[in-house]
């Protein structure tokens, strides 16, 4: 099981916390959120009814350090702005279905 850096993990739990929404038992293995599907070659798109969804890579620090790189959160209905934890996620270089939200 590799690390995930711990503000990052704060960060998305906040997150979801926030929309009322927790992380999936497919990539949320025992507590860890980069696990299961997170850090497989899993693509997510044949995995629609997983939302929220991230991807990790785990590649740092001979393979023991974990960043996570994609974030899937759509359909979620949440109203607000954008979350200020997002900026936690410094590794992110993909966020899909941030349009969902709305002031």
């Amino acid at each position: 099981m590799e690390s995930l850096i711990n503000h990052a993990a704060a960060a998305l739990n906040t997150i979801l916390g926030r929309w009322g929404k927790k992380a999936s038992p497919e990539w949320n293995i025992s507590g860890e959120l980069c696990s299961g599907f997170a850090t497989d070659k899993t693509d997510w798109d044949y995995y629609p009814n997983i939302n929220p969804f991230i991807k990790c890579d785990c590649t740092d620090s001979n393979n023991t350090l974990c960043h996570i790189t994609r974030l899937r959160v759509t359909n979620l209905n949440v109203v607000g702005q954008i979350p200020t934890e997002l900026q936690n996620l410094t590794h992110l270089v993909d966020l899909y279905g941030i349009q969902d939200f709305s002031s």
